[in-house]
């Protein structure tokens, strides 16, 4: 029998469709129509994720809808009034948009266009006296932008390095991960640090061999080997290798070196490698941690890393998280040090309500919750667009207005 749920997505204007793009499963990946189907219509519940672990998400998702408590509270209980046809979907093919299947969370359609790339025109260069992208890669320490969250997310990576902690940096796309990565690989230099990065990955990492190659428990322990001995002879077997790895980072921790194993797109490690990520938490020498570990990730490592999933729950017992926000409120002093570094004032090029106008252009309501996409990507490519229009009809200086119409 059909349940309730079915009657509140009706009243609020939601399809099954949109519901389930917005629900994950243990594996981060979003749920398919036809499986959100068998729950609507039969009550029948993915057996590859805890029941609760997917209605908490409905629940949380029909509130920022619209939909009222009472709604939610007994949308999950049969609708005697209301009867499915045909039988349940046995085999839910999963729909694949271009090279993922993950969409972020948190970002709608309508503002994915402000993370396409823009080029700043060569009119726009002469009226700003830009003799380059102001938005573009970051090439030098002194260009960073070191707003509240990002300078939080700096130290945190800093600790796990320096104090064996365990760490996840989590952002959206966009959102500075990478930069934050690159510069803790210039930090250790620059300050010569004895420290030691171990960098496991593959070539076209994914969760599954269906998509990708996945990173293995050997993969790591091959990682370690390689960056504390690049000479040494990995043995064949599994745990000869793994004491190995133990021997070198103990010899290598006595001389003073420190270790972070390093891990970027995160978000794509099998939930097994994550399993194994507690007994390289455990390596110590004495009570001095070995190693620290960080991960680096989309917000789909924090669904695949939920407390209701008990085969992490180990994992997160001991993980730290820490969220890259929106630039939101730091907004123009981020714009302003940009501009600075190609010696141009914020004041020469934007008007200040131009910068409420950005935000809200980056800003989307949902329900009653506001998702912002207020990250460097998304804003310097809006900026950019900004800097060209305004070139294009012979402004001054960027308005709200042209914010706006951008």
């Amino acid at each position: 029998m059909p349940l309730k749920l079915k009657a509140v997505l009706n009243r609020i204007g939601m399809t099954q469709a949109a519901l389930a793009a917005q629900v994950r499963q243990y594996s981060g990946r979003p749920m398919t129509q036809a499986a959100m189907t068998n729950i609507l219509n039969y009550g029948l519940w993915p057996s590859t994720s805890d029941r609760d672990f997917i209605q908490n998400q409905i629940e949380e998702v029909l509130l920022s809808a619209g939909a009222t408590d009472d709604e939610i509270k007994g949308g999950f209980e049969v609708d005697a009034q209301d009867s499915a046809r045909g039988r349940p979907v046995k085999k839910p093919q999963l729909h694949v948009v271009g090279n993922t299947d993950v969409v972020a969370p948190t970002t709608s359609k309508g503002l994915q266009m402000f993370f396409r790339a823009e080029a700043l025109r060569p009119a726009a260069r002469r009226q700003f006296k830009l003799t380059r992208n102001p938005f573009g890669l970051i090439t030098d320490p002194s260009e960073i932008v070191m707003w509240e969250d990002w300078r939080y997310a700096r130290e945190a990576l800093w600790d796990a390095a320096k104090n064996g902690a365990f760490r996840a940096i989590v952002g959206e796309s966009g959102s500075g991960k990478t930069t934050l990565v690159q510069e803790l690989r210039q930090r250790i230099e620059r300050e010569q640090h004895s420290m030691i990065l171990i960098e496991p990955y593959v070539v076209a990492m994914e969760e599954t061999e269906a998509r990708g190659r996945p990173l293995r428990s050997e993969d790591i322990i091959d990682a370690t080997i390689r960056a504390l001995d690049p000479r040494a002879t990995i043995p064949m077997r599994s745990q000869a290798r793994f004491e190995l790895a133990h021997e070198l980072l103990r010899q290598s921790s006595r001389t003073g070196c420190k270790h972070l194993m390093l891990f970027e797109e995160a978000h794509a490690l099998p939930t097994a490698t994550l399993k194994q990520l507690k007994r390289w938490l455990e390596m110590r020498d004495g009570l001095r941690p070995l190693l620290g570990i960080a991960l680096v990730a989309q917000p789909e490592l924090k669904l695949k890393l939920s407390e209701r999933n008990p085969a992490v729950r180990e994992i997160v017992q001991r993980l730290e998280i820490v969220d890259l926000l929106p630039l939101d409120d730091a907004l123009q002093p981020y714009l302003t040090a940009r501009l600075k570094a190609c010696d141009v004032k914020f004041d020469d090029v934007f008007e200040v309500g131009a910068v409420d106008a950005m935000r809200e252009r980056l800003t989307h309501t949902i329900g009653n919750r506001d998702l912002s996409i207020c990250y460097p990507l998304a804003v310097g490519n809006l900026a950019l667009r900004c800097l060209n229009a305004a070139s294009e009809i012979g402004a001054s200086r960027v308005t709200a207005d042209i914010v706006k119409g951008a």
